[in-house]
């Protein structure tokens, strides 16, 4: 008797990789597969793309920000400079707090890379957008009602970033999320020591080069 053998099928194909769009929805979503993803595989242009895009979303934000009866304090600049400014130095921060939170994350056993971090990071920010719809919102109520709403559900959209900063640290470095949350906070720390300091040599530079003014 001819023995029948059935034809062995080829594995089935892993899913499509998600794209650019997807993932960024993802993010608001789906957050921890999200940020899992972008960590395990990163793409640099994306998180640029991301940054620049928080970034402007930023700048929208606070044109349309709901003003006290007495005007703001200090006149914002132009637009067109803030659209300009805004990214690179929203992209310098970011490398700035990528660099610090990976040295406090390697000090507590972290093993992945600054890469990974990066664009973890990056996504993270992505809740920024919604700050938008929130000042115009607080704009439509006006008075003090609408810049007390605008400034509750912004502290909402902030809560919101740090946790996603805290997944995107626990997913690059396979922590626990205490051990995250901990990489966080010295991080935090590290930065405010930072801008102590320089504030301090800002200010003693001043009195330096004032005291030698007077002096001469």
């Amino acid at each position: 008797m001819t023995e029948i053998v059935a034809p062995v099928e080829p594995p089935a194909e892993d899913a499509e990789e998600e794209g650019f769009l997807e993932t960024t929805l993802s993010c608001v979503y789906e957050p921890v597969v999200a940020l899992r993803h972008v960590t395990s595989a990163p793409h640099v242009g994306w998180a640029i793309a991301i940054s620049i895009a928080v970034s402007i979303a930023s700048v929208i934000s606070s044109t349309t920000a709901p003003q006290p009866l007495t005007g703001p304090a200090f006149p914002p600049p132009p637009v067109v400079v803030q659209v300009i400014v805004f990214p690179i130095a929203g992209l310098l921060g970011l490398l700035l707090g990528a660099s610090i939170l990976q040295l406090t994350s390697r000090v507590l056993g972290g093993k992945g890379t600054f890469k990974s971090l990066f664009v973890g990071l990056a996504f993270a920010g992505i809740p920024t957008v919604f700050q938008i719809p929130i000042q115009l919102i607080g704009v439509g109520i006006g008075g003090d009602s609408g810049l007390l709403l605008a400034g509750v559900l912004n502290s909402v959209i902030a809560i919101w970033i740090i946790t996603l900063g805290v997944i995107a640290v626990r997913e690059t470095h396979s922590f626990t999320t205490g051990r995250a949350l901990g990489a966080t906070a010295l991080a935090t720390l590290a930065i405010i020591v930072l801008a102590i300091v320089l504030v301090v040599a800002v200010l003693a530079v001043t009195i330096g080069t004032v005291a030698g003014l007077t002096g001469a």
